[in-house]
């Protein structure tokens, strides 16, 4: 009803991603729960492809090698048809917003056709597939962060679409789009994509910096890192954008609120390894961070020597760094006992006094016995009675024992902590 079938041609004269169509007209003349249960059909389909032609062959025959294309041919296809029902889903649920099924297929989408991104040139078809995916995702995601920016002052949640599993599938989506466009061979796509993706994350990185803000006191130190309240997959597409040769123009030269040791020095490891160097700031944080990535690139542009020259002045500088830092003697013991294991006098006592106790009902008993007497109700009461009581005595008892224990355990372990991990430290720094 809502799909339109293309006819079946040669595969060298279709893309196998745009065998079926949507039908739009049919698709605006119904209403929201007939295309919400639409879409959960197309990703219950995609589940049914994949059992019955993935999943019932080897991995190696659908995980095509670069160099023969011919092995597993027919499971790549399966993963392009099916591919574009649940591109249709997300049109679909972006179109009655509905964040949850968008987000769903997506996610889908991202991971069936992982085996394919992950060949030596990206197919160029691939590219309509994640851009929709990444572009529907991404809206939702910046909507959904902003509401809950707005109901939780202490920020976002990790629910539906907030979940981190949807916010790391978006930044290899991000990664994924520039990979496409580059392996198309269009510098003019590849641009607007680069241009476009960096303005995005710009943005992305400022709000959740501004939202972490918030969040501080007033007449706090602004923090090291500009980025601060964005996730850590969002920080590394971020600065990786920043080495992007196509971007080095408009990284090197920006000035916004992201500013930091990152934007100065990234966007100079391609230029040149020594200008990157030269931008390092000696006291920032992440100072030994960016060292370590200037010298990885300056080697793999074989400069060696000047990369053994950088370790040796980062390895002064970090062994000057610890001595400023470990200058304190560490604390001498205090030579107090530690908290002993024997139970106390008052309780040793209790136990003796118990055991008579029950020696003496026990007595009294056997000597009823061997009149031939009954037991009055009486008797039989207080007899059980002294029994639980002994008994809860005993529990007590244990309880007291086991706290005797953590209570050494404890104070080892502060001991430990206070006296010799110190002393370990200081020799292994020094």
């Amino acid at each position: 009803h809502f799909v339109s079938e293309g006819p079946r041609r040669a595969l060298w004269e279709q893309n196998p991603v745009d065998r079926d169509m949507l039908r739009l007209d049919r698709v605006q003349a119904s209403p929201q729960a007939l295309l919400r249960v639409f879409c959960q059909v197309l990703i219950a389909l995609t589940d049914l492809a994949e059992r019955e032609t993935l999943n019932g062959e080897p991995p190696d025959t659908w995980m095509v090698p670069d160099d023969h294309y011919g092995v597993g041919l027919k499971g790549h296809l399966v993963r392009l048809r099916t591919s574009k029902k649940l591109l249709m889903a997300v049109y679909v649920a972006a179109g009655i917003d509905d964040e949850e099924l968008c987000c769903k297929a997506g996610l889908r989408a991202f991971h069936l056709l992982l085996p394919l991104l992950q060949m030596k040139r990206t197919p160029s078809f691939l590219f309509q597939a994640y851009a929709v995916v990444h572009s529907a995702v991404r809206v939702f995601l910046q909507a959904a962060a902003d509401r809950e920016a707005r109901e939780a002052p202490e920020g976002p949640t990790d629910r539906g679409v907030m979940h981190p599993e949807v916010r790391r599938v978006l930044c290899c989506l991000s990664k994924a789009v520039v990979g496409c466009a580059r392996d198309a061979d269009e510098p003019e796509l590849l641009a607007a994509v680069l241009d476009a993706e960096f303005d995005d994350q710009e943005g992305i990185l400022a709000k959740a910096a501004a939202r972490a803000a918030e969040g501080r006191p007033e007449g706090a130190p602004p923090p090291a890192d500009p980025c601060e309240g964005a996730s850590g997959e969002q920080r590394a597409i971020w600065e990786y954008l920043l080495t992007v040769p196509e971007l080095q123009e408009k990284a090197g030269g920006y000035d916004g609120p992201l500013k930091g040791v990152a934007t100065e020095v990234l966007p100079l490891l391609k230029a040149g390894p020594a200008e990157a160097w030269a931008k390092i700031d000696q006291d920032h944080p992440r100072a030994l961070e960016m060292a370590c990535r200037v010298v990885e690139e300056a080697i793999a542009e074989n400069m060696g020597g000047e990369a053994e020259e950088w370790v040796k002045e980062m390895e002064e500088r970090c062994k000057s760094k610890t001595k400023e830092v470990v200058t304190t003697e560490p604390p001498k013991p205090s030579g107090q006992p530690i908290p002993g294991l024997d139970p106390p006098q008052e309780d040793l006592d209790e136990e003796q006094a118990d055991k008579e106790l029950l020696e003496e009902d026990e007595a009294e008993r056997k000597d009823l016995e061997i009149q031939f007497i009954e037991p009055s109700e009486e008797q039989l009461e207080r007899w059980e009675e002294d029994k639980k009581a002994v008994e809860e005595r005993r529990v007590a008892r244990v309880e007291r024992a086991e706290e005797r224990v953590q209570a050494r355990r404890e104070e080892c372990c502060r001991r430990i902590q206070v006296t010799v991990l110190p002393r370990v430290r200081r020799v292994r720094e020094l």
